[in-house]
């Protein structure tokens, strides 16, 4: 069973965005955002050991670029997308340790693996989704997903 509930994963996902940005955090349903036709970055951090699973956060394009220009002071519209995909992979990375935190231990935290696109699908084979919060971050959608490895 996950050991992180569905508000530890609002609060560490609140808490990361608090301490890097000044951006505003608020949770919302995953089913009331479309994501249809919309260019989105996601990025992905394993964790393994006592328990195992993914922890994968999905961001709009323009907040991926908002991330960037604050993590890296460039003009988010002029971000290249290496920069993007390190910054949104340091928002998973970040995310991910916290979760890893609340998980049984001993466990280690994999590097950040980043996609970007639109109308795609990203699968993690062997695992089932535990958890899928959602939050609007600065008005724009931000998805953070718990994946357990299956038995």
């Amino acid at each position: 069973m996950i050991t992180a509930s569905i508000d530890d994963i609002r609060a560490v996902t609140e808490n990361v965005f608090a301490s890097l940005t000044e951006f505003s955090v608020e949770p919302t349903i995953a089913d009331q955002i479309d994501r249809t036709g919309h260019r989105y970055v996601t990025a992905a951090v394993s964790i393994t050991g006592e328990w195992e699973g993914t922890v994968a956060v999905a961001c709009s394009d323009e907040l991926a670029r908002l991330i960037t220009g604050t993590f890296f002071g460039v003009d988010p519209l002029e971000a290249d997308p290496s920069e993007i995909n390190d910054a949104v992979g340091e928002i998973a990375n970040m995310i991910g340790g916290n979760v890893k935190a609340l998980m049984p231990a001993p466990s280690q935290l994999s590097l950040p693996t980043v996609t970007t696109g639109i109308d795609y699908v990203v699968t993690f084979p062997g695992t089932r989704e535990e958890s899928r919060e959602a939050f609007f971050v600065d008005g724009e959608p931000l998805f953070v997903s718990i994946l357990r490895k299956a038995a």
